[in-house]
């Protein structure tokens, strides 16, 4: 696969080719891998969208919302943990304590 043209659809656009087209299983290396890898970056993606666009007034929800606002508008160097902070665990750039 070559680099993304302007023309080109979506990652995950181009993903969802596989799914309707086994034939293109051999040409995108199809395995449940590459089927978890995309599912992830689809949930993380559509968590992303959401926490700028939804109002997600309640629960997890609404923590994970105030979590990555607070990424943007505060604390920039910390909270990558967009779907969940737990990668912020992980990765070392939870923020740091009373922030």
């Amino acid at each position: 696969m070559g680099e993304a043209c302007a023309g080109d659809p979506p990652i995950p656009a181009q993903a969802s080719l596989v799914f309707l087209d086994p034939s293109l299983a051999d040409t995108y290396r199809y395995s449940n891998t590459v089927a978890g890898f995309i599912t992830g970056y689809i949930v993380y993606d559509m968590t992303h969208y959401a926490t700028h666009h939804l109002s997600m007034n309640w629960g997890f929800l609404k923590f994970l919302k105030r979590y990555h606002l607070l990424h943007h508008y505060k604390t920039p160097d910390v909270r990558f943990g967009i779907s969940s902070p737990i990668w912020d665990f992980v990765f070392g750039t939870k923020p740091p304590k009373g922030s």
